[in-house]
């Protein structure tokens, strides 16, 4: 696509079954901005290990945690999603590293300020008020936006 369309590079949003492969996609050079919603690979029977597991090969994982030195990863999860476990990310965070994999986690529930219900899942295509622009999920569309903008600059 960047050799195609030319510019400054190419953003890439993998959202649940696809979620995990930006860790792959994210490894050419052309990419700036990896985005990682809902990254639901692998999926049951949930065991620990299952729940952590990021689904792409170990060496792809680690040359991307290498890569986002240059490019930060942004991951976005409904707080209370099983589809895509809490284990995950905190694989994410740990191979990654805080300043290098920007994990968000939008509060569910009856409390949380969007009103997004417990077990949501899809946080650009679900549970998403487009018109609230307070809205948690609005505001992770926003923020993709923000960063997807960067690559006209």
């Amino acid at each position: 696509m960047h050799a195609e369309c030319g510019g400054r590079g190419v953003g890439v949003i993998g959202m649940c079954l696809t979620g995990n492969l930006v860790l792959s996609v994210m490894l050419d050079e052309s990419v700036l901005v990896p985005v990682m919603c809902e990254p639901a690979v692998p999926f049951v029977p949930w065991s620990k290990e299952r729940k952590a597991a990021l689904g792409v090969p170990d060496d792809d994982a680690r040359r991307a945690a290498g890569r986002a030195q240059q490019v930060q990863l942004l991951g976005f999860r409904f707080e209370s999603d099983t589809k895509c476990p809490d284990e995950r990310f905190q694989t994410l965070e740990q191979l990654f590293g805080t300043p290098c994999f920007k994990g968000k986690r939008i509060a569910t529930g009856p409390n949380n300020p969007g009103k997004i219900p417990d077990g949501s899942h899809s946080v650009l295509t679900g549970e998403f008020d487009y018109n609230d622009l307070n809205h948690p999920a609005r505001k992770a569309l926003d923020e993709i936006i923000e960063r997807l903008q960067t690559l006209s600059s």
